[in-house]
């Protein structure tokens, strides 16, 4: 076994040693780097350019889609606030409001007035939706 390792490592030795004889050294490296330096630039730069390309459509379809989905929105928002019931005018109550304000109870006065009136409208509400409500009901028989 150790011979044969022995001949292995001489045999070895003089293939290391051996080199081939170029006639033209010179040329041979120029060609060899030469296909080097061309080879990984072009295959980096045609990667480069698709994926530039690729990712410029896919973001121009996400903003189309967002803003499609935005404008959908809004529309459906508008569409929402046109509701069958009646629209009421919100209004201030002059006659909840005193020619001057001058302490603490002054303001509950006026906050319990107007307090009164949204009770008054909110009841005048709720009858009207329920008179809608009943009417939507009975025309669906």
């Amino acid at each position: 076994m150790k011979n044969a390792d022995i001949n292995f490592e001489k045999l070895l030795n003089v293939a290391k040693n051996n080199r081939p004889v170029l006639n033209h050294s010179d040329t041979l490296t120029n060609s060899i780097m030469l296909e080097i330096s061309n080879s990984g630039v072009r295959t980096k730069f045609v990667f480069l350019h698709w994926f530039r390309a690729v990712s410029a459509a896919a973001v121009f379809f996400l903003l189309v889609l967002f803003v499609y989905q935005q404008y959908e929105h809004n529309t459906d928002q508008l569409l929402a606030n046109q509701s069958a019931f009646l629209t009421y005018p919100v209004s201030l109550h002059t006659d909840c409001i005193p020619d001057s304000v001058s302490s603490k109870q002054d303001l509950l006065k006026v906050y319990y007035c107007h307090m009164q009136r949204n009770s008054e409208k909110n009841k005048l509400n709720q009858l009207i939706y329920k008179q809608l409500n009943n009417d939507d009901y009975e025309n669906r028989d």
